[in-house]
């Protein structure tokens, strides 16, 4: 019997040192940086939370990181010269996620619901091969401002679960944006969108007016949509189906407005609440 009392006994010491280890791995008072695949992989096995910030940065040139197996960070979540970066467990952010003048060229987090702070991807060097992909399927809401600014390669935001942005979403200078889908999106408050640049076409469903005016207002000389390929606003809406607005009659009191601009323009804060058609 003695042996066996041994053995549990040393069973039970390694188990607690191995505990010790993981929490010692999973939390740090510090920016816990991963500069290789081995160190993700490590990180992803052993926490399925970490408590703290973690960096991506000093990779090899051209390299691909996968931050796979750990479903939450508590803190702020850094991206920095990866030519890829990605979780496909990763749900939930508790602090910013940053991207800032880097060489990253996309941002691929499938699994990404929830971010606590705000999402910020910018870059200051024009000539920089910076981001050009963002790709969040089931992100649903941001806990702050989105904003993605001087990107001047970027090409695609893909967010179409997204409902809420508790601040402001802000994309401007970005020459080569050819797809944003954000289709379920309901409130953008209180900082409200503003864009600038170049945009194929977008539609948007305003509810905090529903007669254009303000739409309308923006079209007067030197507005933010007077130069615009195309626009058109349909108010007065009762009931939208998608994109398509339904009117009972004229008499009817305006709740909604649809909108749709094609074209470039300089910036445009747009009024009202919004659910977004990119």
């Amino acid at each position: 019997m003695a042996p066996k009392i041994i053995q549990l006994a040393a069973l039970s010491a390694l188990v607690g040192f191995v505990a010790g280890q993981n929490a010692t791995l999973c939390s740090s008072a510090a920016t816990k940086t991963i500069s290789s695949q081995d160190d993700a992989d490590k990180l992803g096995a052993a926490c399925p939370t970490f408590t703290g910030n973690v960096l991506l940065a000093d990779g090899p040139l051209y390299s691909r990181v996968a931050l796979n197996g750990i479903q939450e960070i508590t803190g702020k979540l850094t991206v920095h010269d990866w030519m890829e970066a990605s979780s496909d467990s990763l749900v939930r952010i508790g602090g910013n996620f940053e991207n800032i003048n880097s060489y990253t060229w996309d941002i691929i987090f499938p699994a990404l619901e929830y971010v606590g702070g705000s999402i910020i991807f910018t870059e200051e060097d024009q000539y920089r091969s910076s981001l050009q992909r963002a790709l969040f399927p089931s992100l649903k809401k941001v806990n702050g401002d989105l904003l993605i600014t001087g990107n001047h390669y970027f090409q695609e935001l893909q967010a179409p679960n997204i409902e809420h942005i508790n601040g402001l979403f802000k994309m401007v200078n970005q020459q080569q944006i050819a797809n944003v889908t954000m289709n379920k999106l309901v409130t953008v408050q209180p900082g409200g969108i503003q864009l600038a640049g170049s945009f194929g076409e977008f539609s948007i469903v305003s509810t905090g007016s529903g007669n254009c005016s303000e739409w309308d207002a923006l079209r007067q000389p030197g507005g933010a949509l007077a130069n615009v390929n195309y626009y058109h606003c349909q108010g007065g809406c009762e009931r939208l189906y998608g994109e398509e607005c339904y009117c009972p009659g004229a008499n009817y009191p305006s709740q909604r407005s649809v909108t749709s601009v094609t074209g470039s323009f300089f910036s445009a804060f747009l009024p009202g609440d919004y659910r977004n058609f990119f």
